[in-house]
Formats: structure tokens, C-alpha cells, sequence
């Protein structure tokens, strides 16, 4: 009797361990972490007259003329990241006419390889991708170290917090990527007038 009373309580503790220790589900580990979905957080995009066209100068200076100066700062990274998020997106649902169809592939590409080397899902919606880069961003820039950690170990990503950690500090933007980045904003420049330059110093 004692041993069958025994096993039983053995039995639930395991259960009780076993739930315990699996992942919450995405939509719980985002209000854990409070962060709600969003295609545009707070602050992720300046309040400018041209936001569209402040993102695509900041990402093509950032990302594709001057890629070395995201080595070593991971906040900023991972904002870069967030903006292409978020311009890949606002090309998606046609909010600009600005770009032809090879732009938008491009732009496309680029936000499948740079999740690729996040090991962030290609059907990840982007609702959640781009307030998670965000958030990473500011809890990176604020020195919040046990948010960047609690962000780095969601089920957002597929790799390891210190795989994560080592390529957001150098993060390398692949050589192809960063001339299809600079080809875009090329494209843009012919149909549009208004260049506010971006953000190209340590501010952005």
C-alpha cells in the first residue's frame, strides 16, 4: 500500500515537473514579457514627415554602405533589424507604390536571411518579430541584461542565447545583402525627392 501510495505521489511530481518545465506558448511568453504585438512599437520609427523614407536611408547607410558600424553594438543590431522588419512589411501591404517588384524581393530575401541567421521562423508574423527585435534593442541599449536574456530564450528564436548573443555583438551583414540594401534605396532615390538622410551616427 505504502509503495503504491509512493508511486502515485512520484508519478504526479514528475507531471507536475514536466509541465512546469515546458515553454510557454508564444502568446503567453509575450504578455510574460509584456511585450504586445505590434507591426510599429513606440519609438521603433521616428515621428518624421517621411518615416518610410528616414528608414530606408538609415538601413541603407547602416546596413549597406557603412555595415561595420553595427560591430560591437548589439542594440543597435538588432533596431537595424526591427526597421527592416518593418519597411519588408509596409512593402508587403502596399503602403508605398515607390518600389518595383525586384525592390520588394529583395527586401524579401533579406529579412528571410537575416531571421535565418537569428533562427527566427520564415512564417513568424511580423506583428511579434519586430516588437521582440525592438524590445531586444532597448533592454540592450538600457543594460538590462536579464531582459536581453529573457528575450534571447523565447521560442521566437531557435538558437542559443550565447549563439544569439555572439552574432548580434558582430553581426557580419552578408555581402550580397548589403548591396541589394544599397540597390533599394538607389531605386528609391529615382522617384523621390525627399532625402533626410537617415541616421547614420551612434544615435540610431
Amino acid at each position: 500500500m505504502k509503495n503504491n501510495f509512493l508511486s502515485r505521489a512520484i508519478a504526479v511530481a514528475l507531471v507536475a515537473f514536466v509541465v512546469g518545465a515546458a515553454p510557454l506558448p508564444a502568446a503567453a511568453q509575450s504578455q510574460a514579457l509584456n511585450i504586445a504585438p505590434t507591426e510599429r512599437p513606440d519609438g521603433l520609427v521616428p515621428s518624421v514627415t517621411d518615416p518610410m523614407s528616414h528608414t530606408i536611408y538609415t538601413l541603407a547607410w547602416n546596413m549597406g554602405v557603412s555595415p561595420e558600424s553595427l560591430l560591437g553594438k548589439p542594440a543597435r543590431t538588432a533596431k537595424m533589424l526591427a526597421m527592416q522588419e518593418w519597411l519588408t512589411q509596409r512593402l508587403l501591404t502596399g503602403e508605398t507604390m515607390d518600389f518595383d517588384g525586384l525592390d520588394l524581393l529583395q527586401m524579401e530575401r533579406s529579412r528571410e536571411v537575416f531571421r535565418l541567421m537569428l533562427g527566427i521562423a520564415a512564417d513568424a508574423p511580423a506583428e511579434r518579430v519586430i516588437p521582440y527585435l525592438w524590445e531586444l534593442s532597448q533592454a540592450y541599449a538600457s543594460g538590462n541584461d536579464a531582459r536581453v536574456s529573457a528575450i534571447l530564450t523565447s521560442d521566437l528564436f531557435a538558437k542559443s542565447e550565447s549563439e544569439l548573443r555572439a552574432q548580434l555583438q558582430a553581426f557580419s551583414v552578408p555581402v550580397d545583402r548589403s548591396r541589394a540594401i544599397q540597390r533599394v534605396e538607389d531605386s528609391f532615390k529615382d522617384s523621390n525627392v525627399n532625402d533626410d538622410g537617415g541616421c547614420r551616427d551612434s544615435a540610431c
